[in-house]
């Protein structure tokens, strides 16, 4: 018997003559029901090895990934933290050294950041120190000539003595209010105390009634205040509280008017104690509905006249979201005049 190739050779000798026999030899199913319906035994057989050795890759690349991934856990966990900013944390090994080398550059780069942040917050809060001392310093001579400048004015002056008198009590007075600005600036830099005290509500409401009467009218404004809660005692920060909501009074007597009315209604709803203030001046722009809570936002000219430095509605912004609160500022439907709504849980 000889090959060539897929054939197979068989040589028969007989009498005067020979036979030559060319055949193959192809694995069948011993069945005739599987002949007949099934490709035949060898190529099934080389369709399973193809498909087992597929197989036996895809297997091993799933496990070979799951392996580096785990491998890999400290590094994600390690940039996740950075992404939080939580820089206090240690870096675990991986076990294997490229990745370990990974690893210790993340570390060194973590520490660096710690240290560069650590130094400039440190740089910005002795800044702001110094900037606080400087201003609080500036108004002791500023309170001075201020004070001389309205003596000078009860003694008898002539028509341009009193005309020089008035520029030094009004130049005076808006140098005072710029110091004020720098002061505000510097402690809503700083950040806000959170120390909370359980107190009545109406010792609170009382206080910003008594303020909001006093400072309406040096505007000579009329002041139109209801109250309407239940609540007896809340927990606040109050010194902080009392300041955001004078603040937002402030600004409603700065944009309103002389001799016109600003209301503050004090109600409590859905558990949370609100202040809401209408003015009388000419509504927010809409600019000012989306900005006016940003620090050192500035609008127009069109609600007043004056400059303002956006620290005011910053910090009330900053007070409400420190009690779970938020501010909301909205121009009435029947008036048009601007509405500041400060609201806090109770």
């Amino acid at each position: 018997m000889a090959t060539n190739g897929e054939y197979f050779y068989k040589a028969i000798t007989r009498s005067g003559e020979y036979l030559v026999l060319q055949y193959k030899l192809v694995p069948q199913f011993r069945s005739q029901f599987l002949r007949n319906h099934l490709p035949n035994a060898q190529n099934i057989l080389y369709l399973a090895i193809i498909i087992g050795g597929v197989e036996v890759m895809h297997i091993s690349s799933i496990l070979f990934g799951r392996k580096i991934k785990k491998r890999m856990d400290p590094v994600m966990e390690a940039i996740g933290k950075i992404g939080e900013r939580d820089l206090e944390f240690d870096l675990k090994k991986s076990g294997v050294q490229e990745i370990d080398d990974c690893l210790k550059s993340i570390d060194d780069m973590r520490y660096a950041l710690k240290t560069s942040l650590q130094k400039q917050w440190a740089s910005e809060q002795e800044k702001n120190r110094q900037m606080s001392a400087l201003a609080h310093d500036i108004k002791t001579p500023l309170t001075v000539v201020r004070g001389n400048a309205e003596l000078l004015q009860e003694t008898e002056l002539d028509d341009e003595q009193k005309l020089y008198a008035d520029y030094i009590t009004g130049s005076a007075q808006q140098i005072e209010n710029y110091v004020q600005t720098l002061i505000d600036v510097t402690k809503s830099q700083e950040g806000l105390e959170e120390m909370t005290s359980k107190v009545r509500v109406s010792d609170l409401v009382q206080d910003i009634k008594k303020q909001s009467l006093g400072l309406t009218r040096v505007y000579s404004q009329k002041l139109h205040f209801s109250e309407n809660y239940n609540t007896d005692t809340i927990d606040i920060a109050y010194d902080q509280l009392v300041r955001a909501v004078m603040n937002v009074i402030r600004n409603a007597s700065e944009h309103s008017p002389s001799g016109s009315d600003i209301s503050v209604d004090v109600t409590e709803k859905f558990d949370e104690l609100r202040f809401t203030v209408t003015d009388s001046g000419n509504g927010f722009s809409q600019e000012a509905l989306k900005h006016a809570t940003e620090q050192f936002f500035m609008d127009d000219n069109s609600r007043s006249g004056g400059m303002h430095y956006g620290i005011g509605l910053f910090f009330a912004m900053k007070v409400a979201k420190m009690h779970g609160g938020d501010i909301k500022l909205s121009n009435s439907e029947d008036t048009g005049c601007g509405v500041v709504m400060l609201s806090i849980k109770m």
